[in-house]
């Protein structure tokens, strides 16, 4: 009896050590040279939760509608939805324009909401509810950022974004980063290696000594068995993808710039060789 209950607790322990570290410490691979970096990663942009005056709205996710900050344009809020659809998208689009979407037009607004969404199938127009300010405008079949899973009618206060991480400026990235699902750990440093690091090597112990031995155990403890490190050339970022993570390091500050983890499918590696 003894030994079957000392075989029993070391079989327990045995599994939950899997759990805690299922890889042991990540490999590198090195994908600096002769490779060309293609990251997609996938989220959800609070739309019905940020101010009017937010970047995001005016950002790349927003390619090929005409509404801006500067120019603003407005809609009467006492027509209907199909209405106001067809009027913004048309101011938004333009010669682009194609329908109010493939549903029935409707208008969502829920407490604590900043923005009045009217949607059909597939198309949305944000609103700012007190002016009838038209925020910005969403066609999922001509802003390709918006291209992913199915149409969801943005019911939810939601839209669903794919970007591709490689191809993000700086400022594109920081503006990504203030909705991603963002790792906010205040006692990461503020540096992951020092100025003047050129050696992807020297990048890669460095951030594997402050992450792996950070959360060696946990819900953090699965970082992916391999670390491909890439070169995200626009933002000039360390770009380090596994199938748990996806890390960006500033090369001249090793600042991170964006950091997350959970992707359970939420990324794909397209990158492919030159």
């Amino acid at each position: 009896m003894k030994k079957r209950f000392m075989a029993i607790s070391l079989m327990v322990f045995l599994l939950v050590a899997c759990d805690i570290v299922p890889y042991g410490a990540p490999e590198m691979v090195d994908r600096t040279v002769g490779w060309i970096s293609s990251v997609i990663d996938y989220e959800f942009l609070p739309i019905s939760s940020l101010s009017e005056n937010d970047p995001v709205f005016y950002s790349s996710l927003f390619a090929d509608s005409q509404i801006s900050k500067d120019t603003p344009i407005f809609v009467d809020q006492s027509k209907d939805a199909a209405s106001i659809l067809e009027y913004a998208l048309k101011e938004a689009f333009q010669d682009k324009f194609i329908d109010i979407g493939t549903r029935k037009a409707k208008r969502h607004y829920e407490p604590g909401w900043n923005c009045v969404l009217y949607v059909g199938g597939g198309t949305c127009v944000i609103v700012e509810p007190e002016t009838g300010r038209i925020i910005q405008c969403i066609d999922k079949r001509i802003q390709t950022a918006f291209q992913v899973t199915d149409d969801d009618d943005f019911r939810e206060g939601f839209a669903r974004v794919s970007l591709d991480l490689a191809l993000l400026s700086k400022d594109e990235l920081r503006i990504y980063t203030s909705f991603a699902r963002n790792i906010d750990d205040p006692t990461l440093p503020d540096s992951f290696f020092a100025e003047g690091t050129t050696s992807v090597n020297e990048v890669f112990e460095a951030t594997k000594s402050i992450l792996y031995q950070r959360y060696s155990y946990g819900v953090l403890s699965s970082m992916g068995k391999e670390w491909k490190i890439y070169n995200a050339k626009k933002s000039n970022c360390w770009l380090i993808v596994s199938n748990k993570i996806i890390l960006m390091l500033d090369k001249d500050t090793g600042e991170p710039l964006l950091f997350v983890t959970f992707l359970n499918g939420k990324c794909k590696d397209l990158s492919g060789r030159c």
